[in-house]
């Protein structure tokens, strides 16, 4: 199989130097010497571990970087003793790897992964004690392409430049598993994997042919791709059943509707396979201090989606609805007291 090669790293982690900063990172808050705080709340003292808390995020031009972003700057503004910090990533398969090594990270990552590794299945060597505090939204798997390309189908992307998302991503998973299931192997392409930013850079210059991405909607570089560049979507609608049958139940049909992005061509709404994203921690991470983030995730729901629309699809009601990974004890709590 032939691979495309990554532009210069300029601005940009390679994964083995991201994987690298984040150890160190989960290192530094391992060693935090954590104290306690206390609040009252409606007549009660809660309390909760203070210190430094990670948020693990994404790509930069991609949603689970803004929405990681402003859930730090809302928890730093709410909680006190806790100093929360956004870190760009490779996104879901490395998130819950490295929520595994340590309590007090949290991470964003989509359910497939999520589900992956509570149960031990591939990538994941073994179960990792992975827990949700909520449903937040729904990511939308993307095939972008040129609008002036030969692309109109999965099957066309045979002897073309692809890139199926950056190693260790949750759009590297799905992507994978949907090629597998549409009977189109990996080494009839030139396969690169590359991470949103890298990705938009290369369609934009005529370095790849098509790109997937899986992200919520609408996804920022996708958007300022299509306001420079005439580009499609592909539809893959089609392949939700059996990915749903085979590799996940959490993937379901979606439509990513024509208002979306400035594509080419008539409007249109594109067919897609979507799967829920959650945010995450490790199974011990202190009850107090996941309950006072799941509370700071709800009440600053409206400042947030002021900056990140998607941030409204938050819901209590559906917030829970994270099987087959378990709510987390402190979770759990929150949604308890809140219930009416």
């Amino acid at each position: 199989m032939r691979r495309l090669r990554r532009p210069s790293p300029g601005g940009w982690w390679s994964r083995r130097r991201l994987l690298v900063g984040l150890s160190a990172a989960l290192v530094v808050i391992v060693a935090i010497t954590l104290g306690s705080v206390a609040v009252t709340r409606n007549g009660q003292q809660r309390q909760y571990r203070h210190g430094t808390i990670v948020i693990l995020t994404g790509a930069t031009k991609g949603i689970y970087y803004s929405y990681g972003v402003a859930l730090a700057a809302a928890i730093n503004h709410r909680l006190a003793g806790v100093d929360a910090e956004a870190m760009a990533t490779t996104a879901s398969v490395d998130n819950v790897r490295q929520v595994a090594l340590s309590p007090n990270v949290f991470a964003f990552t989509a359910a497939d992964a999520a589900s992956a590794a509570v149960a031990g299945r591939a990538p994941f060597d073994r179960p990792e004690p992975i827990r949700a505090l909520a449903r937040i939204y729904d990511d939308y798997m993307h095939l972008v392409v040129r609008a002036d390309g030969p692309i109109h189908t999965l099957a066309d992307l045979r002897g073309r430049r692809v890139s199926i998302g950056s190693d260790g991503s949750g759009t590297e998973l799905i992507s994978e598993r949907m090629l597998s299931v549409a009977g189109i192997p990996e080494k009839s392409m030139t396969v690169s994997r590359l991470g949103i930013n890298e990705s938009v850079a290369a369609l934009e210059n005529g370095d790849l042919d098509a790109f997937f991405w899986s992200g919520g909607l609408p996804t920022g570089g996708i958007t300022d791709l299509a306001d420079a560049t005439s580009i499609r979507l592909v539809p893959l609608g089609s392949l939700a059943a059996q990915l749903h049958a085979r590799s996940d139940p959490a993937y379901r049909p979606g439509t990513i509707l024509a208002d979306t992005y400035r594509l080419a061509g008539p409007p249109t709404d594109t067919t897609t396979v979507a799967v829920p994203d959650l945010l995450v921690t490790r199974a011990d991470t202190d009850p107090g201090l996941v309950e006072e983030v799941t509370r700071v995730l709800f009440d600053a729901r409206a400042e947030i989606a002021a900056q990140i629309p998607v941030a409204n699809a938050l819901d209590r009601r559906s917030a829970i609805a994270t099987f087959p990974i378990p709510l987390a004890e402190g979770a759990l709590r929150y949604y308890r007291s809140t219930k009416t």
